[in-house]
């Protein structure tokens, strides 16, 4: 890798060089150099950017907002920190093209969860201005959310974005370009290929290609039943039994099949094993949920998909000087012959590569999904 404060490199004194992205993240990139090299910038203005080894592909850019310059008897060090130009997003706010962020319109105007975030994003830049990123590509053909709209706004862009992820219909992907270039891919939860036949991290089998390994199985998150309640909350009358004005379980018919069908098998293995766990969650802050039936179906199987099996994770660490051949969504395979045999498929959300002042690249940390979320 090859780090620059805009246009000025500064590989050659940088004692460490690291980048972070992500799937549906805040990217990050990291530099150290001794406080004697750190070159004139302004904070907030210069951009950090790192690019491959031929300076020809950008992998980060972001303005360096961050810094924590000490010493001690020895040495004085430098460490300058950027994020990407969404790290914005939580003081930009959801708004109409007209600029209305107070009541707008904009879920049931798009209805995907696509085209809403594409809206959010644009609408902001026409009202507010640049921020350093847009709309890049958009996926068609994501399935409705929504036919109404919340009432808890105003909405910053940020709350928006993880909302829609959490649906499992929104994955976001950013293409790094300096000078405020950056764009945003947007897709309906589904980026990223399988490539678990091509590439294999194995600790003590296989390739033997890993240096450690981990396997942690987590019971504390399994249900087999979840029911939201939906506001608003009905007024205490006789005859009033519901109390709030809809909620979202199991025989809710407005459910999409697929994935229902299999979500039903899993309930009924769960409850076969472990018998009945229930959770009873309320969702009214506002009181108008219940208009927000498609959105909140969608939750509902999203959480049910994860948390009706335990979740089983296998961390593994690669040896040095390995290369990522994938990207933050791709799927990839892992396994380790622990006090058991494991393998499996995860879908990699974030990982952190770094640089030393030798220019030898290691990924020292990959996230992954467990088992079940692939």
């Amino acid at each position: 890798m090859r780090a620059f404060f805009d246009s000025d490199e500064i590989t050659d004194v940088c004692q460490r060089i690291t980048r972070k992205p992500s799937l549906n993240g805040i990217w990050s990139a990291e530099v150290l150099l001794p406080s004697s090299e750190m070159p004139a910038i302004t904070k907030g203005v210069t951009e950090l950017i790192v690019t491959d080894s031929a300076g020809t592909t950008e992998l980060h850019v972001g303005r360096a907002y961050f810094g924590e310059d000490d010493g001690d008897a020895d040495s004085k060090n430098i460490t300058v920190t950027s994020q990407d130009p969404r790290a914005f997003w939580d003081r930009k706010q959801v708004m109409d093209p007209d600029g209305d962020f107070s009541d707008p319109s904009i879920i049931q105007d798009n209805e995907n969860a696509v085209d809403i975030m594409a809206a959010a994003i644009n609408n902001s830049i026409a009202n507010d201005g640049a921020m350093d990123v847009t709309v890049g590509t958009t996926e068609g053909g994501g399935v409705p959310l929504v036919g109404y709209k919340p009432v808890d706004w105003p909405m910053t862009i940020k709350d928006l974005w993880e909302l829609l992820v959490e649906t499992g219909e929104l994955d976001t992907v950013l293409n790094p370009a300096s000078g405020g270039a950056s764009t945003v891919d947007l897709y309906n939860g589904d980026f990223g290929a399988d490539l678990s036949g091509s590439v294999q991290f194995d600790y003590g089998t296989g390739a033997f290609n890993c240096t450690g390994a981990k396997y942690t199985w987590d019971m504390a998150p399994v249900i087999t039943r979840l029911r939201l309640l939906l506001g608003p909350k009905r007024p205490q009358f006789d005859g009033d039994i519901q109390h709030w004005a809809g909620d979202v379980q199991k025989d809710d018919p407005g459910l999409p099949d697929p994935p229902q069908t299999a979500i039903d098998a899993l309930i009924a293995a769960g409850e076969a094993a472990w018998g009945l766990l229930r959770e009873v969650r309320v969702d009214d802050s506002e009181g108008d949920e219940n208009d927000l039936r498609d959105l909140y179906e969608r939750l509902w199987q999203s959480e049910m998909i994860i948390r009706l099996v335990p979740r089983r994770l296998l961390n593994v660490t690669p040896e040095p000087g390995i290369l990522p051949t994938f990207v933050c969504g791709d799927i990839i395979g892992v396994a380790a012959v622990l006090s058991e045999s494991l393998s499996g498929a995860q879908r990699v959300y974030d990982m952190t590569i770094d640089q030393d002042p030798e220019g030898n690249e290691t990924i020292s940390q990959l996230v992954v999904s467990a088992d079940q979320e692939t």
